[in-house]
């Protein structure tokens, strides 16, 4: 028998590994106190990379990538940006301001990027799916800036308005990752559990 490993299984591995790691760290190291800033490279996470040594090659190791989950919050900025409005669309300048604030993250320049996700969030014309990925990019901004302060900030407001979202669970966990950035552990490992049980509750809801 196969079994496939779907995205909701990979982030649930994802966090499990996440969460036994800080309560193992909990358990032998002090907390470091937290700070309001970091440098995007302090956020740069290495769970992805893990050892396995093959029992007929002696000392000979094996360094496997393990497989990344597409994330619900890019799948949403990417379903956000993809499509071409029609000329006479009036949201034609929200989607516009959507590619541009991505386009902006991903060239590292963290404050035209910033302004093109606030404009989304203080337009009129923009809908309740524009807010929702505008604040999800915004945080992403702030993430990869290294203004984690900002960024955890955003994901809760994220959370707060959309407690039903499915981008939820890929929230939770990089609210989950800024907070053990800034040195609060057991804020993190709350939050990792919350991603746990978030993605078991749409796993159960797509099912039916």
């Amino acid at each position: 028998m196969i079994f496939r490993r779907t995205p909701s299984t990979l982030l649930l591995s994802l966090v499990l590994g996440l969460t036994s790691t800080l309560i193992a760290r909990a358990g032998t190291e002090p907390s470091e106190p937290a700070s309001s800033d970091h440098s995007p490279s302090a956020t740069k996470s290495s769970d992805t990379t893990t050892v396995h040594q093959r029992p007929d090659a002696g000392k000979q190791t094996e360094i496997v990538e393990a497989p990344k989950a597409e994330k619900p919050a890019e799948v949403a900025e990417a379903n956000a940006t993809n499509s071409e409005p029609p000329a006479d669309d009036p949201r034609r300048e929200i989607i516009g301001l959507q590619r541009l604030g991505v386009s902006l993250t991903d060239r590292g320049d963290w404050d035209a990027g910033e302004i093109a996700f606030r404009q989304i969030l203080t337009s009129l014309r923009a809908n309740k799916k524009d807010v929702e990925n505008a604040l999800l990019g915004l945080a992403r901004v702030y993430r990869r800036q290294g203004s984690l302060t900002k960024a955890a900030a955003v994901y809760e407001r994220y959370l707060k308005d959309y407690p039903n979202a499915a981008a939820v669970p890929d929230a939770l966990l990089e609210l989950g990752r800024t907070q053990r950035a800034l040195g609060a552990d057991q804020l993190a490992l709350t939050h990792f559990y919350n991603v746990i049980n978030s993605t078991l509750k749409l796993t159960s809801e797509n099912s039916e």
